[in-house]
């Protein structure tokens, strides 16, 4: 269903977040669902978004953001670093359930614009970052295919972890003459089983030169959102390719000159799907500071950087 055949509102989380009988971001959750389960039964007809809507949120708060899940989170991570030291390859590997803000504003978008937001399985993700080299050659593209290979075959399998199918690559189309430092192998080096499962932007890049593997791997009802890059397509997605036009290149139309009809219409969707809050009025047993230089409320802020950030809940 688009917007275009009804028009999408969606239960306000605010005054929730502000509720100070409320302590925590699973309180919220919890008592928000109910709230959702109370607007169908007032407003039957808006049944038909809102009932896949309350169920990611329920799968969201019983499966990722919880201390038992984010248990096993941390204790997985734990266990492949010690898996890729053993291989004895220079990495780096970062983790993170994602916070509540960004997670219901992906939901809302996916629903407003006729998706299914059952496809979403970035809940919980990691990124792994393999190698030394700036810029990339033969040699560190080797080494992080060869590493991914290996992790796939010899600790996912071992974990009976399976693949899930992954989203189709968007904004491809690089341009080497804007990022002569980006390095584009001539072929995957993904062993054949698994290229199918596997997003690879090193073979094909985004226009703004990022480069990474993204793979979902399933366990236990869990999927599990990994990402694989090289010291230098991690520097360049960090410091070159800008987050904020990654995101936009993600989630946009694209680049061309709207109409004012479109420009309304996009005002109108970021209306709806915004999760809207004055983070000075939330009350909640987490991170606060009157100066905003340490907000997070279990990644209601923006200011604190530790991948983790968001495993203090």
């Amino acid at each position: 269903m688009s917007n275009n055949e009804q028009q999408i509102k969606f239960p306000d989380l605010a005054p929730l977040l502000y509720d100070p009988k409320l302590r925590t971001i699973t309180e919220v959750l919890n008592q928000y669902i109910e709230e959702i389960d109370a607007t169908i039964k007032i407003h039957p007809e808006r049944k038909i978004y809102l009932e896949p809507y309350k169920e990611k949120i329920k799968i969201y708060t019983q499966k990722f953001y919880n201390h038992s899940s984010l248990r096993y989170l941390e204790t997985l991570i734990d266990e492949f670093k010690f898996f890729l030291h053993s291989l004895g390859i220079p990495f780096e590997v970062y983790g993170r359930v994602k916070d509540v803000k960004r997670f219901i504003r992906k939901v809302r978008s996916f629903i407003y614009d006729g998706l299914d937001p059952f496809l979403i399985n970035d809940e919980f993700g990691f990124r792994v970052v393999i190698g030394t080299s700036y810029p990339d050659t033969e040699e560190s593209i080797k080494l992080m295919y060869n590493s991914v290979n290996t992790a796939f075959e010899d600790f996912f399998a071992e974990k009976h972890f399976s693949f899930g199918n992954p989203s189709p690559k968007n904004d491809t189309g690089f341009n080497p003459d804007f990022y002569p430092n980006v390095f584009v192998p001539k072929k995957s080096l993904l062993k054949g089983a698994y290229i199918p499962f596997v997003k690879d932007y090193f073979i094909d890049p985004k226009s703004n030169g990022y480069q990474a593997l993204h793979a979902v791997l399933e366990s236990d009802g869990r999927s599990i959102e990994m990402q694989v890059r090289t010291f230098a397509s991690d520097y360049h997605a960090t410091f070159l390719a800008n987050h904020e036009q990654h995101e936009k290149d993600r989630y946009s139309v694209g680049n061309k000159k709207l109409t004012p009809a479109e420009i309304e219409a996009k005002k109108i969707r970021e209306s709806i799907i915004s999760v809207q809050y004055d983070p000075e009025l939330v009350i909640l047993n987490n991170y606060y500071s009157s100066n905003g230089n340490t907000l997070d409320r279990c990644g209601l802020g923006t200011n604190i950087t530790n991948p983790f950030n968001n495993f203090y809940i």
